[in-house]
């Protein structure tokens, strides 16, 4: 201890005790202020030593609730399992689409083979010569009512088709829907909306965030995959309905007799006989024909006589034809009309047949875009961990993360509650001299 002075005095005498009081004022008189100095810099001490103190304990305070939120490892052990769970589920389902890739696809055969029976049963093909007659009546000519059948049956017949529309997008809108079950049921990404099926997929592409490219492209392509009846079916039956076109199906009533009596009569260069049938494609038609030419052949001393009589008796067997054929020519335009018919289902069935496995191969390429696109493009695991780890998108794929956000909350008002706290225990504030 420090003294300023030292005083014996005898305290029973006022004077001598008087003296010391005395003393003691006076040393407080002339020392006041650096005594004041001295005591407040002992508290300022202390002061600075008991924010030291709390110092260090506000630094233990900050960090005790480090690990009770625990989110960062939480999500990377959580990611883990959702990506071994996605790879594990859509890898063995694109192998088992790939090995029914090449098979029949049963629901678009009984969608082909019921057209095709309808196909069959056009109420629009005549059933008997006396419609072709009563057809004949009204147009004017059994060529005429040939013609306007065909456009009747060829219309009835695409249209039976149209029904077709669709069978094939029915088929991967199924696979669709299997692929969406498996995200959110087995890869459990269903609690991130409550959209279904096909929807989900489209409801993924709208909410994936632009930048993360290749996953957003990934369900942008699979959920507008689709396939039209014009580009699959509409292309292959239609070059075999157009056969039903009198242009490409031309009516020939003239018999094969007549024509070849007029081929042994003229050379090629004479006759064109092809050009013939098309120009005059009926016995009537043949006949007036020879009857123009025939007082020219018969007048020609450059004709043989041989050659003159065979040309009396052909004309002589066209007025024969001329009148047994009216009442064949009913018949020949109804097998006709049916031959065409079925020959053109025939070949259409043939067709379609090589597409039963079109829906099903379809499915396995739009598969395979689609788990590329989600599982194997560049960066695509840092996509879906950018995409997961978002607050809001975590806590509905993974519950705990519910819980965890409350726990997060604590910590940030206990760390916020610290800082303000330490704030105060500054240096600067604890000196005062």
């Amino acid at each position: 201890m420090e003294f300023a002075n030292c005083i014996i005095a005898d305290c029973a005498n006022k004077q001598e005790t008087a003296n010391v009081l005395e003393k003691i004022l006076q040393y407080l008189t002339e020392n006041i202020t650096e005594l004041d100095h001295k005591y407040a810099l002992t508290f300022e001490n202390k002061l600075i030593q008991l924010s030291k103190n709390l110092q260090a304990e506000l630094e233990k305070a900050s960090s005790v609730l480090q690990q009770y939120a625990g989110d960062k490892r939480l999500f990377q052990k959580s990611f883990k399992q959702f990506w071994d769970k996605l790879t594990n589920t859509l890898q063995p389902y694109l192998e088992k689409i790939e090995l029914a890739s090449n098979k029949t696809d049963e629901t678009f055969q009984k969608e082909v083979n019921e057209v095709i029976e309808n196909c069959n049963k056009l109420p629009s093909i005549p059933k008997s010569v006396e419609q072709i007659k009563k057809y004949r009546n009204i147009r004017g000519s059994y060529t005429e009512a040939y013609s306007r059948y065909l456009h009747i049956v060829r219309t009835d017949l695409s249209k039976q088709f149209l029904f077709l529309d669709g069978k094939i997008q029915d088929s991967l809108d199924t696979v669709k829907s299997e692929i969406a079950w498996l995200l959110t049921d087995e890869v459990q990404l269903g609690g991130l909306t409550d959209v279904r099926e096909i929807d989900f997929l489209k409801w993924m592409a709208d909410h994936i965030p632009g930048d993360l490219i290749n996953l957003k492209l990934g369900f942008k392509t699979i959920s507008a995959f689709n396939v039209s009846y014009a580009g699959i079916i509409q292309r292959q039956v239609r070059q075999h309905i157009n056969r039903l076109t009198p242009d490409k199906s031309p009516l020939n009533l003239t018999p094969d007799i007549v024509m070849l009596l007029l081929e042994e009569m003229f050379t090629p260069q004479q006759l064109d006989i092809n050009k013939m049938r098309a120009m005059s494609p009926t016995i009537e038609q043949i006949k007036n024909w020879w009857e123009k030419h025939l007082p020219g052949l018969l007048n020609s001393d450059d004709v043989p006589d041989e050659k003159k009589f065979k040309s009396q008796l052909l004309l002589l067997k066209m007025e024969q034809e001329v009148s047994s054929n009216n009442a064949e020519k009913s018949e020949k335009v109804l097998i006709k009309i049916q031959k065409n018919h079925q020959l053109v289902i025939n070949l259409c069935k043939s067709d379609l047949d090589k597409l039963l496995s079109e829906p099903k191969q379809l499915a396995y390429a739009m598969v395979a875009e689609f788990v590329d696109r989600i599982l194997y493009a560049e960066d695509i695991k840092d996509d879906w961990d950018i995409f997961l780890n978002d607050e809001q998108v975590r806590q509905k794929v993974w519950p705990e993360f519910k819980t965890m956000a409350n726990r997060i909350e604590i910590q940030r008002n206990w760390q916020s509650l610290v800082k303000q706290i330490m704030d105060i225990n500054q240096l600067e504030n604890m000196r005062f001299l």
